[in-house]
């Protein structure tokens, strides 16, 4: 399954045109797969995880590269509507490590952010945190709507990182891969996995061009035909009117 992480050890700033098509394969079966696994699994659990002590959704770090949430950004810096299989709305969120100045990309959808705060009211049920309400009647995919809820999105996130309850929430750490963050091996597979994902999706559109393109000429001929036709009964018709003037 294609990972849905990518990471670059660059501090400068990330270029925010970065696509997120790269991030289209191994979606819907991280989807499935997260409903076992837990909000944000698929992007780490593939990895050998840090040296951890798991228990009732607490994590303890046994490994000196752990680092607090006070020494992390995450804003939200894209998104993008994808329409494989099913529409839905991809989130592109960078993760700024500013104790190592090392930074990683995860994509994340708006039911994976259900699933972190579902398991996070499940661990710590004292804890206040701000989602954004699901939205039943409307467009989802509204520019308007997917702004505002992004902004949402993002004060959900300044929020978990505020708490200190969630420190060592390993939903939240796992979400974000925060302690083991993906490599540039992770992000090369990543893109040749999308990349032969899309290239099958040109070729499929490709052929159903080429079965309308025939279907159009088809069509065209078949119109054609009647076209010659009617034009035939006509000259047929004028010709019988002048026939019939004739004989009276």
């Amino acid at each position: 399954m294609a990972s849905t992480s990518s990471r670059s050890s660059s501090t400068s700033e990330p270029s925010t045109s970065t696509p997120l098509s790269a991030s289209i394969s191994g979606l819907h079966a991280a989807s499935k797969e997260e409903d076992n696994a837990g909000a944000g699994a698929e992007a780490c659990d593939s990895r050998t995880p840090s040296p951890t002590i798991r228990f009732r959704g607490i994590v303890s770090n046994t490994n000196d590269s752990f680092t607090m949430l006070s020494n992390y950004r995450c804003p939200i810096i894209g998104h993008e509507v994808m329409e494989e299989r099913a529409r839905f709305t991809v989130y592109k969120l960078r993760i700024d490590n500013l104790a190592t100045g090392e930074c990683w990309f995860v994509f994340r959808r708006y039911t994976d952010f259900v699933r972190l705060y579902n398991r996070l009211k499940t661990d710590f049920p004292d804890v206040e945190l701000p989602l954004p309400r699901k939205r039943w009647f409307g467009d989802n995919f509204n520019p308007r709507f997917i702004q505002e809820r992004t902004m949402g999105l993002q004060e959900f996130i300044d929020c978990m990182f505020k708490k200190e309850q969630l420190q060592l929430s390993m939903a939240l750490r796992e979400f974000f891969c925060l302690d083991d963050p993906p490599t540039a091996a992770d992000g090369i597979d990543e893109s040749r996995a999308a990349l032969e994902a899309l290239m099958d999706t040109l070729q499929q559109a490709r052929l159903e061009l080429v079965e309308k393109e025939l279907m159009l000429h088809t069509m065209k001929e078949a119109l054609d035909q009647t076209t010659l036709e009617n034009e035939q009964l006509k000259q047929r018709l004028s010709n019988c009117s002048q026939c019939s003037k004739t004989e009276v």
